[in-house]
């Protein structure tokens, strides 16, 4: 930021943008953030972000950047150093970014712009996404697996990607730390299941996907110690059930793949019953919903054991095929894709990659129309795991 004088916004159009620190004591790099709100209103009425356009999205969504990411032998994650305080903002839009600040108390209040991109306003994500995809747009010519990796491997900052053999990903690692520099970017944090990959930093380490907000309770994190996938329960006991309490508390559940669809059925279900009830949010729930909750809540906390592993793909694969099955009930109905690969010494190797599901509509519909829905919700899934997966599928059978 830089300081600026009234004489210097004269004619400008102007926003001041509240701010406050937020401390995260658990964080590697930085304990404390500064937070900008640009939905603050003004006092022309409008907030900042009520004229800014949000922006397209530029990169894959999650779930296919971490699927893709059980496919690989090896895999390696990383993230940019304060990726959008590294995309600058044209001069003449800087006045939009004002805030009021001193170094001491004792201090006269001034007035700074900010100059980069602000997490807080609208068009952040897009702004600094479409700066990373233009690095890969200008290094598609010379270098088409490295810009595929940039294009299709991050989640906003974050990067999830790998190969075959420890060169291979030490190559990536090195490629793609050099394109990224020159757009100002430093990539770090790294971790991956082969040490070698990740020299002096951490490798134990359990790194979480896609989510990391606190108020996300239960997490999807990969253990690199021994390559698996696990969930982890951060669950605070509430005394008192009732309709807010219970609905506040599904959607901390964070599962990307679905990979614990079962458990998870079961509370939406209960969610379902409660707005059949038409309770009002801070009455107790009836007894036969309390107790299906309490037995759900109490079961959670043995998610802390299960571990998954990461790798579905064996790196001397000849054939890979998927097999997808769905199926319904009364109370819902879902589907899974399996990945089936068969290696150089004809030995076939089978494993989970995602399930999805649903709850079945309150209106009463029959048990062959279901198991229609859960058929189309397969064939959905197969289509989207194809294109996540990136790979040449030797056959599809759903």
């Amino acid at each position: 930021m830089s300081k600026v004088s009234s004489q210097n916004l004269l004619g400008k159009s102007t926003f001041y943008l509240p701010h406050h620190c937020v401390t995260n004591s658990s964080s590697q790099t930085t304990k404390l953030r500064v937070v900008f709100d640009g939905s603050s209103k003004s006092s022309s009425g409008y907030a900042l972000n009520d004229i800014l356009l949000v922006g397209p999205t530029v990169q894959q969504d999650l779930f296919s950047i971490v699927l893709r990411a059980r496919k690989h032998p090896i895999l390696l994650t990383g993230d940019i150093a304060k990726m959008y305080r590294q995309v600058l903002l044209h001069n003449q839009q800087r006045s939009l970014q004002l805030i009021l600040w001193r170094p001491s108390p004792s201090l006269d209040i001034q007035t700074y712009q900010l100059n980069t991109v602000t997490y807080g306003t609208a068009s952040a994500s897009y702004l600094a996404t479409r700066c990373l995809r233009e690095l890969a747009n200008q290094c598609s010519q010379h270098n088409p697996k490295i810009s595929k990796i940039i294009a299709d491997d991050f989640y906003v900052d974050d990067l999830c990607t790998g190969g075959c053999t420890i060169e291979e990903v030490k190559n990536i690692k090195l490629q793609v730390t050099r394109v990224l520099q020159t757009g100002g970017f430093e990539l770090r944090k790294f971790h991956s299941n082969a040490p070698e990959v990740v020299n002096n930093d951490v490798h134990n380490a359990n790194v979480q996907f896609g989510e990391t907000s606190e108020s996300k309770t239960l997490g999807l994190y990969w253990d690199t110690s021994n390559d698996s996938l696990k969930y982890s329960i951060n669950w605070s006991a509430n005394n008192t059930i009732t309709k807010r309490s219970i609905l506040s508390c599904i959607p901390k559940i964070f599962d990307p793949l679905g990979l614990i669809a079962p458990i998870i059925t079961p509370a939406k279900i209960i969610i379902q019953r409660l707005w059949q009830s038409q309770l009002s949010w801070d009455e107790s729930v009836p007894l036969s919903i309390l107790t299906e909750w309490r037995l759900f809540y109490n079961q959670l906390k043995d998610l802390d054991e299960l571990t998954i592993p990461r790798n579905v793909l064996v790196s001397d694969f000849v054939v890979v095929e998927l097999h997808g099955f769905s199926d319904a009930s009364e109370l819902a109905y879902g589907a899974c894709v399996y990945l089936r690969a068969v290696d150089s010494s004809d030995e076939c190797h089978i494993s989970l990659l995602c399930p999805k599901t649903r709850v079945a509509p309150l209106k009463t519909i029959t048990i062959p129309r279901l198991e229609l829905c859960g058929a189309v919700l397969l064939s959905e899934l197969v289509g989207k795991v194809i294109d996540s997966l990136q790979l040449s599928i030797f056959k599809a059978r759903y």
